[in-house]
């Protein structure tokens, strides 16, 4: 009996130390944590310019920081508290964009005696430049009419706007080369063995360097054309220009006009 009693004891004693041992080891270990605050509200707007924002990170691990392919950062990864700058690169579209900033920690695979992940996210949206712009053609009142016996013409005022808060002069520099698109569209007529009668027939005129300061404008369209070119009773107008710097061609919303015939 007195044997047992000291194999007990011994026994007893091994697994009190075995899970002391434990308890040290499990005290080892820390939880991932991170806190991230950014210098912009989540969910903010930003115009179409270059700008930046800054990140400021705590974290007891190691970190990354993925940013979308209009954006950039100068610090991707790192260790523990840190300041990031996010870079926005110009918006020179015509839509606005979305994109998050996500800020990434921890691992599935242990790091040291850091477990865990943990992750913080900020939306961004930025304006295009070209979308501050907006160009409407409003209303077409075009006539034809017959000149001689196969030559008509196309006559009558056109009316647009500029709808934007920039001023005159931040237009100016956004855009080149402004000019006023006519498609008229009809069909051939018999006679001319060209093309067949009753095809689609289509014939574009330019009207350049038209004014693009705010507000409505209106000119007056003004072509004589031969009706081998096709009668026409109707067009398609539209205003087009193009970027500064770029030379990337923008085209407005394009509305269709019933031409009014005189014979």
């Amino acid at each position: 009996m007195k044997i047992n009693k000291l194999i007990g004891i011994s026994i007893l004693t091994a697994g009190c130390l075995v899970s002391h041992s434990c308890n040290e080891e499990w005290d080892k270990w820390e939880t991932i944590r991170l806190e991230a605050t950014s210098s912009l509200e989540n969910g903010t707007e930003v115009d179409y310019q270059p700008s930046s924002l800054r990140i400021d990170i705590k974290c007891n691990g190691e970190w990354s920081v993925e940013v979308p392919a209009w954006m950039s950062t100068d610090t991707p990864s790192g260790t523990g508290d840190a300041q990031v700058t996010v870079s926005i690169r110009e918006n020179d579209t015509k839509k606005a964009r979305t994109g998050s900033i996500r800020i990434q920690s921890g691992s599935l695979e242990p790091a040291g005696n850091i477990v865990g992940t943990a992750s913080k996210s900020f939306k961004v949206t930025q304006q295009a430049k070209y979308g501050a712009i907006e160009i409407v053609v409003l209303s077409a009142n075009i006539t034809r009419t017959k000149k001689s016996d196969a030559v008509y013409r196309y006559n009558g005022p056109i009316t647009y706007e500029i709808r934007t808060e920039l001023s005159n002069e931040e237009i100016a520099a956004l855009i080149t080369d402004p000019e006023l698109r006519i498609t008229a569209k009809g069909t051939y007529p018999p006679g001319y063995g060209i093309v067949e009668a009753g095809q689609p027939a289509a014939r574009d005129f330019w009207i350049e360097n038209i004014d693009i300061t705010k507000g409505q404008h209106t000119i007056t369209f003004d072509e004589t054309l031969h009706e081998v070119y096709g009668r026409h009773t109707r067009a398609d107008i539209s205003i087009r220009y193009k970027v500064t710097g770029s030379g990337q061609l923008i085209t407005g919303e394009t509305i269709t006009s019933q031409f009014k015939i005189q014979q």
